[in-house]
Formats: C-alpha cells, sequence, structure tokens
C-alpha cells in the first residue's frame, strides 16, 4: 500500500527487516540468526519495485562480532540495502576511542557464496550480484550539538568514513580514509 502510493512520486519505501520480539524464545529451536529470513525474506520477489529491504549488517543485532546477515544472499528478487551503526551504541557510548570502518568492511568482503560462485556481501547489498536496480547503505548515526556532533573527533571519524564507504564499499578503510582526516 506504501510502497504504490510513493511510486507515482519516484519515492522509495526502505522497509527495515530488523525483528524484535516475534520469535518465541521458550521453543530452543527458534533462531534469531535467520529470523528476518523467516518473516521478511519468504516474500522474496513479491515487493514492489521501489521498496527496499534493510537489514542490519549482522543477523543479531550490532555485535562486536557476528556473522554477516544471511538475508542478504536470499533476497535475489528483491532490492536490500545494509544497515551499519555509525553510533557506537554497544561499543562504549561514543567515550571509548573504536574505529568501526574495518569491521564493517570484513562484513562487506565477506563471500557468501550464492549459487557457489563468489558472491561478496557488498555486490549482494548494493544490488549488483542479482541485477537489482536499487541497493545501498542505511546507518545508526546520533547526531548531537556538541562541537564534533557525536561526542569525540573519532566518532566524527566514523561517521565520514561512513560516507565514503557508502559511495564506494571497495576503498581501503584504513589507508584511504585516515589520510585524508
Amino acid at each position: 500500500m506504501f510502497a504504490d502510493t510513493l511510486s507515482p512520486y519516484g519515492g522509495l519505501l526502505m522497509f527495515r527487516a530488523f525483528v524484535y520480539n516475534l520469535l518465541d524464545y521458550s521453543d530452543w529451536t527458534a533462531d534469531r540468526a535467520k529470523a528476518a529470513q523467516e518473516l521478511v525474506g519468504i516474500y522474496n520477489g513479491q515487493y514492489r519495485d521501489n521498496v527496499v529491504i534493510q537489514a542490519k549488517y549482522g543477523p543479531i543485532d550490532f555485535q562486536v562480532r557476528e556473522p554477516a546477515q544471511p538475508i542478504f544472499a536470499n533476497l535475489n528478487m528483491s532490492n536490500s540495502a545494509m544497515e551499519l551503526e555509525v553510533a557506537q551504541e554497544y561499543l562504549g557510548q561514543q567515550d571509548h576511542v573504536v574505529y568501526l570502518p574495518p569491521l564493517w568492511q570484513e562484513i562487506f568482503q565477506f563471500d557468501m557464496r550464492v549459487d557457489n560462485k563468489t558472491s561478496l556481501v557488498r555486490d549482494l547489498y548494493t544490488g549488483k550480484t542479482f541485477n537489482r536496480p536499487l541497493g545501498g547503505s542505511a546507518a545508526v548515526v546520533n547526531v548531537g550539538l556538541n562541537q564534533t556532533w557525536l561526542g569525540s573527533h573519532m566518532a566524527m571519524s566514523n561517521l565520514y568514513a561512513y560516507g565514503r564507504l557508502a559511495w564506494d564499499p571497495t576503498r581501503d578503510s584504513v589507508s584511504n580514509i585516515l589520510s585524508r582526516l
């Protein structure tokens, strides 16, 4: 309904595929890591062309270490976007020095091996692998009113690097980005 309303105006609908509290945690077979696939991915190919399925980079919830989101390999007939966390919600609340882009690049470069072919995550969420017209990334950023917007210069470097990598996820997150700061 929303996608159809937006379509005449060239509008896009970003549908966030993160699932909260839809699993029965008393069922020991309930798998949080595949919840997005079970609840959103089952409609692959049924979304309108102006819908982009936005999923977090990992299947759990912006954890320090987690695998790449499996839904990206399964949305072969739907547009997708990767959600990254620039705000350090789980990594010291902007108080600790954490440079996130190497973590993101590890996810971007992970090979999902779709149909036993090289399928890098960055090529899945940008639409390249499945020849989808839309794709990209989104970020959770808690910009404030202080001098650096995000609480520290290092946190601001994460936002800067996100912008650079959103434009080109093949860039080296250390040498090409930090050299510009």
